[in-house]
């Protein structure tokens, strides 16, 4: 099984989505007008320019909406209605950005939608909160995500919740996660992975027997109170009340990984 894609996607700067750190600058937005401490309202179509942050190489962002009301005080622009922000062939679409220039976050709402061409990249999610060109991003409500690995084999990944940080290198996934990739599935409440050791742990903390963490594939099941994923070593590890159940294969074909239990 080969789990670094996933973490490729959103850990290292050259694989993740290059979207999207609109920060309007302290001037009130071209054609709006309003003083210090007033919103500026621009009524649709909305089109603003703006620049990435140094986070990524330097290409141009656009962004659409219906609506932009900018507040000069709090330098917080909010875009409303068919949101679109474009850069290269990444796409945020969501009815809501808001976008704060001051700390140069911005926070999508009310179901949004982040694709990439270039990779295959699907992300879905109720809320999108990130800064720095997705350096640091979190995604929560019903995520979804899919992607494509280096051989366009399909990659899925969901939860309630999802993290990632391209400085420390480690992305996190919480509340009833699935990953799905060439036939295998891996549930759990809780996904932590470290770049620096590429490992990924599988948990559910207070966890019933039948809900705890649980690789499946070709029929063959591993279970245990912890699941690593080893990634350089390409093996699975299970740890403690650790369980395995193995279906015969008729060509002989061994499970899907080693299950190995450690006091």
């Amino acid at each position: 099984m080969r789990v670094g894609f996933l973490v490729c996607l959103w850990l290292s700067a050259a694989c993740a989505p290059r979207v999207l750190s609109p920060v309007i600058g302290g001037n009130t937005p071209a054609g709006a007008k309003g003083n210090s401490g007033t919103a500026a309202v621009v009524s649709g179509p909305v089109s603003q320019d703006a620049r990435l942050r140094p986070m990524s190489e330097d290409k141009p962002v656009a962004i659409t909406s219906d609506r932009l009301v900018y507040t000069q005080q709090g330098q917080v622009t909010v875009f409303t209605g068919r949101v679109q922000v474009r850069q290269a062939g990444a796409l945020l679409e969501a009815p809501y950005l808001e976008v704060r220039s001051q700390d140069g976050q911005a926070v999508a709402r009310q179901g949004i939608r982040l694709t990439d061409s270039e990779r295959g990249l699907t992300l879905t999610a109720q809320e999108l909160t990130y800064k720095e060109n997705l350096a640091h991003a979190q995604a929560r409500g019903n995520v979804r995500v899919s992607s494509l690995d280096d051989k366009q084999q399909p990659l899925k990944v969901a939860g309630e919740y999802l993290e990632w940080d391209a400085q420390k290198k480690d992305m996190k996934a919480r509340e009833h996660v699935r990953v799905n990739y060439q036939g295998m599935t891996a549930t759990a409440e809780a996904l932590d992975y470290a770049q620096a050791a590429q490992v990924a742990e599988l948990t559910s903390p207070d966890a019933k027997p039948d809900e705890r963490p649980r690789i499946e594939q070709d029929g063959d099941l591993i279970t245990g109170d912890k699941l690593l994923l080893k990634i350089k070593e390409r093996r699975y590890e299970a740890h403690g009340s650790a369980r395995a159940e193995i279906t015969p294969k008729e060509n002989g074909r061994p499970g899907p990984g080693r299950a190995k239990e450690k006091p």
